[in-house]
């Protein structure tokens, strides 16, 4: 599976919902994971499967900074600044091994305590990745997930971003800003209203621009396309900067916005139905885990995720 989310990591997200729980997991998965917290005794270890930008770990130092962290993701990621100011001179300071798949956690047999992912596990290779967390759990260690589920909201909300993402219009944008960036290139800011295909490119922008960003209706609004369009128009306050850093943001527009697809594609998915999840339990029995309970949870907005503990 392409890796769509070193670049969503790199922007500081705390979480997979990215402007939201910045300060860490509140509510039903704050919750799920305080349980879990309160149940671990003092040098006891967790490792956090598909852990992002350490979210877990900033609820974990609130209210048990006696557990060893170390955090696995495929992508790239580091300790969000939030955790970062509380690290400091702790007895076991956090672990995180960035760019590693679950398929082959880089730890000894028998080293860990609990294993925990929070919508991060599914997207691995389960078959391989449970033997992997059967192999590096201890004796009657401990594994508690939160997984996509198929017909939670998120997933929803993903295939709704997933349709409303018009590729044609984003391409054609783009186009219009490297069009405009070359004329300034080749002509000047001065040359912009005497080059006919600068101002037809223009145009264009001001087109979509109206087209998406006028309706703010969330029932009717394309919220993909809005996103795209406000993050496009910042292009215009760099048309006196440099060269470099105009060419540089159009790359990065391209990047960000094509990434930004093939995260909600993945989260579509990798969301499990009820067969999905009683084959997954049929891979945690084949590891040597055993399921303790697996079951819907849900928060204030409807359906969120199966919940599944076990234990070696």
């Amino acid at each position: 599976m392409e890796n769509h989310w070193s670049e969503f990591w790199k922007q500081g997200h705390a979480t997979t919902f990215g402007p939201y729980y910045k300060e860490g997991y509140r509510g039903v998965i704050g919750d799920w994971w305080e349980v879990l917290l309160a149940q671990m005794q003092p040098g006891e270890s967790v490792l956090d499967l598909g852990c992002g930008n350490a979210a877990l770990l900033v609820n974990l130092l609130e209210k048990n900074n006696q557990i060893r962290y170390l955090g696995l993701d495929l992508a790239e990621v580091r300790i969000s600044p939030v955790a970062e100011e509380q690290i400091k001179n702790l007895e076991y300071p956090p672990q995180l091994f960035s760019n590693c798949p679950a398929e082959k956690i880089p730890l000894e047999e028998a080293s860990i305590d609990a294993v925990v992912s929070v919508f991060g596990i599914e997207y691995s290779q389960c078959e391989l990745t449970l033997g992997e967390v059967s192999r590096v759990l201890k004796n009657e260690g401990r594994l508690n997930l939160l997984v996509h589920h198929r017909e939670s909201n998120v997933t929803r909300m993903s295939k709704k971003a997933v349709d409303e993402y018009q590729e044609e219009e984003i391409e054609s944008l783009l186009k219009a800003l490297q069009t405009i960036h070359q004329v300034i290139v080749s002509e000047g800011v001065k040359g912009l209203k005497a080059s006919a295909v600068a101002e037809n490119s223009r145009s264009l922008v001001n087109s979509l621009a109206s087209k998406y960003l006028n309706d703010t209706d969330l029932q009717t609004a394309n919220g993909t396309m809005f996103e795209f369009l406000s993050h496009a128009l910042q292009f215009f306050k760099l048309i006196r900067k440099t060269e470099q850093d105009r060419a540089d943001f159009i790359t990065n527009l391209r990047v960000e916005f094509h990434a930004y697809k093939g995260r909600f594609q993945e989260m579509v998915s990798v969301a499990k139905d009820e067969s999905g999840i009683h084959e997954f339990q049929g891979l945690c029995k084949q590891a040597g885990i055993e399921v303790l309970e697996c079951k819907e949870i849900y928060d204030e907005k409807g359906l969120l995720a199966w919940q599944l503990a076990g234990k070696k």
